[in-house]
């Protein structure tokens, strides 16, 4: 039957684990792929000791089967990707991952763990009511489009995506009338949370340009400073 070659393991006080094929591995064989990326707690945030936990699931562009799977985080990586592997060698796709009934207990899980909030995303981008964007497409985005930073002021002082414009998710439904309907409207907050709740508002009030960034601000800072680690390598 082959194999999905799933691993783990330990890197100081942090687990990471793989399965199934990444979306370069993809690109290589010329298989079409996305990709969802979720942050979130490895149990319920109000019970103590919940540790922080990203998942980037690679799926067909296709027909949305699950091809592999990245997490990294101090606490519940191997429940996960234990769950995904699983899920690859059951041929599942994205969407079916949203109807697991995984066991729930505050110092265990949430009741949305974050193997269904990935599905809950699969489900959307399936039947359309989602569009996401990558941070690595966000240097290609036309002049023209608006990025649309929802976090608070206070956020921001973290540091932000250059030329977005701010608007509190808070403070959004005063302020959309602000926005062009006529104008992409790029979204995005900490983890991408937030986003989808701005995404359905503005979607609601008439705007139909609208795409998510996949793991929000977080993933794309990320990014930002692997690039930069690379360009000193290479220097």
């Amino acid at each position: 039957k082959g194999t999905v070659g799933t691993a783990i393991l330990k890197f100081f006080d942090l687990a990471i684990a793989v399965t199934g094929i990444s979306e370069k591995q993809a690109q290589a064989k010329n298989i079409r792929a996305a990709s969802i990326i979720v942050h979130a707690n490895s149990h319920v945030g109000y019970y103590h000791g919940a540790k922080p936990l990203s998942i980037k699931l690679v799926y067909s562009s296709d027909n949305f089967r699950i091809l592999g799977a990245q997490i990294i985080g101090a606490d519940g990586v191997d429940k996960r990707i234990d769950i995904l592997s699983t899920a690859i060698q059951h041929n599942a796709c994205v969407h079916d991952l949203d109807d697991l009934q995984l066991a729930y207990a505050p110092p265990y899980g949430s009741a949305r763990d974050p193997i269904n909030q990935i599905g809950m995303i699969g489900q959307n981008l399936h039947e359309g009511k989602l569009k996401l964007i990558y941070s690595q497409q966000i240097e290609e985005l036309d002049s023209e489009s608006v990025i649309l930073d929802i976090r608070s002021a206070k956020e921001r002082e973290a540091g932000f995506i250059e030329r977005s414009i701010n608007i509190p998710f808070e403070e959004l439904r005063e302020n959309y009338q602000d926005l062009y309907k006529d104008k992409e409207i790029v979204i995005y907050c900490h983890t991408g949370a937030k986003s989808y709740n701005a995404y359905r508002f503005l979607e609601l009030m008439g705007f139909t340009k609208l795409r998510m960034l996949s793991g929000g601000y977080k993933t794309y800072q990320s990014a930002q400073s692997l690039n930069k680690t690379k360009e000193a390598i290479h220097a």
